[in-house]
């Protein structure tokens, strides 16, 4: 089987310039922490990210923390200046094992499609 050579840093490079879909980051998380996304190849490029290298990752790509919001969390309420700590605990927050992130996965769906990505929730 052939591998995918996106890094999950690349690929959320990748999907940050593009309009997020609305109240669909709880599924993103879900997605990523339960390695249900499948590239083109069939492969699964980033199998069941752990929360603390979701966490790093998201810290190095500085993905906008407001995006906690849509999750019903408050960034006011996580640790300001250490990126990593705050991801951390917006996961940990976040309930990414709920129907409710599953249904958000599902949303997603076709969006991935775009970029070459299936879903399998």
């Amino acid at each position: 089987m052939a591998v995918s050579t996106e890094s999950l840093e690349g690929f959320l490079i990748r999907l940050r310039p593009q309009t997020f879909p609305p109240e669909c980051f709880l599924g993103f998380l879900h997605i990523l922490i339960s390695g249900s996304l499948v590239d083109g190849l069939g492969s699964r490029p980033f199998p069941g990210q752990s929360w603390r290298d979701l966490a790093f990752v998201l810290k190095k790509v500085r993905w906008d923390p407001t995006m906690v919001k849509q999750m019903g969390i408050d960034p006011a309420h996580l640790p300001p200046r250490d990126r990593t700590r705050f991801w951390y605990q917006a996961i940990c927050m976040a309930k990414i094992d709920s129907m409710e992130a599953k249904r958000s996965a599902v949303k997603l769906k076709g969006w991935l499609d775009k970029f070459g990505y299936k879903v399998t929730v």
